[in-house]
């Protein structure tokens, strides 16, 4: 993404009105691997409006394709279908090989998804059919074969199954299996024989065909070690818990289906930790960015200021005149820079927004409790980052949180996320005022204490207390949270991403922490408030 952006600047001073449409196609394209489909679409509106004046073309049609993808549109939604039409029409006027085999991709697809519904075709009275649709497929074939693309060919092969699927037809389904396995194993396609394997071992298990399904899952397992795609690892796991089901072993049934839980609660949390990890790439870009753009700012002041200096000995007169001309801007841009660093705060607090938004879709989707509670964790982190930023962009001061509104409101977010609004907790914090670097880090540790004491010291207590200490003093902030609840051994815990979380957060603020039982679980932390300024090292 951050080359993306370079490149995309070149590109924009030199004023290439196509160049610079690629390069909006292509930022869409990286917004999508980042989950952030509402940027996304702003960026292939953009290229749209530059390549749509020009005419039809398979330029026009690829955009239209993307953003037909995004989640926000159901497959058979009435503008997902638009999307497709106008993709197919830019599509069809393209005289490219590629571009003739997409028009019958599309074609094919209205078939199949209007005959599902029993509605009509895309700006047509006419119903869709299979049998169309199988006709377009073919068509597809014929031209992906022309390319000569493995990927291409396998792909067209792979809708055809389906089709047949469809029409109940087992023999043609599995000719073009057969088909189909042949060019990847040919082009050595390791990922996509392995999802064929799996595939069909899932037909004949739906067929009630477990002793033919088992080869294939075998076949697909022998070629898990060479494949490190997540997504078909969760399948094949899940394809033979329902064999073992089928076949009454109920033991390894068992294992696979909690192997399979832990494989999709590992891959959201990967994704999550991806997309944070993604977002404070991005702010760090852009805070550098605003930086310079500062620099730069009183570097020319500096400048005019020398040109002042100079020009006193021409008089007083000119000197005083220039000086308050100069003062005047100094005072604008000084003005333009707290407006950046707060419009900084303001982008982070939308980022930050956008994937608590996509985190609780995700989590609309998911049925296993395991998996929901880690994802509802997560979203109370992102919430403790959200709230930092949200106080500095309505705050005057635009680098310090006060700690004494700060981390109550954090701890009353958790409190009620948990349904433990009755709880008053002793708060004993003075008014300090703490540097970004250094509160954001706290309220991700108060924000884990929080969860934790929620989770495991007040449920089924009669009487639960929570007390809040954090004083300043010579410049060491001594930081104290204590329960009334059974209290833990910490050792127990070591593996668990929360405590991972709190450890990592008390490096990050270079400080000392420990846990007590002190009629309850008490966490005592101290570190220096100062935060100092980076030092580049050069080897």
């Amino acid at each position: 993404m951050l080359e993306t952006k370079k490149e995309y600047e070149v590109v924009r001073k030199k004023g290439d009105s196509l160049e610079v449409a690629e390069m909006c196609y292509i930022m869409g394209k990286r917004y999508i691997g980042l989950k952030d489909y509402t940027k996304a679409q702003q960026w292939f509106l953009r290229a749209l409006r530059i390549r749509e004046p020009m005419g039809l073309s398979e330029d026009v049609g690829k955009i239209y394709i993307q953003m037909t993808g995004f989640p926000i549109y159901s497959t058979l939604s009435a503008t997902a279908l638009h999307y497709k039409y106008v993709a197919y029409l830019n599509f069809r006027a393209s005289k490219s090989l590629r571009s003739q085999m997409e028009a019958n991709k599309l074609l094919s697809h209205f078939h199949v998804e209007t005959w599902k519904l029993s509605q009509p075709l895309p700006y047509s009275k006419s119903i869709g059919s299979l049998d169309s649709a199988i006709y377009y497929a073919n068509q597809r074939l014929k031209v992906a074969k022309m390319i000569n693309n493995p990927l291409d060919i396998g792909d067209a092969y792979g809708f055809l199954i389906g089709l047949w699927k469809l029409k109940n037809k087992p023999d043609k389904s599995s000719e073009y299996q057969q088909k189909a396995l042949d060019v990847y194993t040919k082009a050595k396609l390791l990922n996509n024989i392995m999802s064929l394997y799996a595939g069909i071992g899932e037909d004949l298990l739906k067929q009630n065909k477990p002793s033919l399904a088992k080869p294939w899952l075998d076949k697909a397992s022998s070629l898990a070690g060479s494949v490190s795609n997540p997504a078909l690892h969760e399948l094949l796991t899940n394809v033979y818990g329902s064999y073992y089901e089928q076949t009454k072993q109920w033991e390894k049934a068992f294992g696979y289906q909690k192997k399979s839980q832990e494989l999709t609660i590992k891959n959201f949390d990967s994704q999550v930790n991806q997309a944070i990890q993604n977002l404070i790439l991005l702010d760090e870009h852009e805070k550098k960015q605003a930086q310079f753009i500062a620099e730069q700012k009183e570097m020319a002041l500096q400048k005019k200021l020398s040109i002042v200096v100079l020009a006193l000995f021409l008089g007083a007169v000119i000197a005083g005149i220039l000086f308050y001309r100069l003062f005047i801007k100094y005072q604008k841009i000084s003005k333009v820079n707290a407006l950046l660093v707060q419009e900084q705060s303001h982008r982070t607090k939308n980022n930050l927004q956008s994937v608590s938004s996509l985190l609780n879709l995700q989590i609309y989707q998911l049925t296993d409790p395991v998996a929901i509670e880690t994802m509802e964790e997560s979203l109370m982190r992102i919430e403790a980052m959200l709230m930092a930023h949200h106080r500095l962009y309505q705050g005057d001061n635009l680098v310090e949180i006060h700690l004494l509104h700060y981390l109550p409101d954090l701890i009353q977010s958790v409190l009620r996320s948990y349904h433990f609004d009755s709880i008053r907790p002793i708060y004993e914090i003075q008014d300090i005022g703490l540097h970004t670097d250094k509160s954001i880090p706290l309220g991700l540790i108060v924000n884990e204490l929080t969860t934790n004491a929620c989770k495991y010291a007040f449920k089924n207590n009669p009487a639960p207390s929570l007390i809040v200490r954090c004083t300043l003093k010579a410049g060491i902030i001594s930081f104290t949270f204590l329960d009334n609840g059974p209290g833990f051994v910490t050792d127990h815990k070591k593996g668990e991403f929360g405590m991972q979380l709190i450890r990592l957060m008390t490096d990050t603020l270079n400080g000392d922490a420990t846990f007590k039982q002190d009629g309850g679980c008490r966490f005592d932390l101290s570190f220096d408030c100062t935060v100092k300024p980076k030092i580049t090292s050069k080897s």
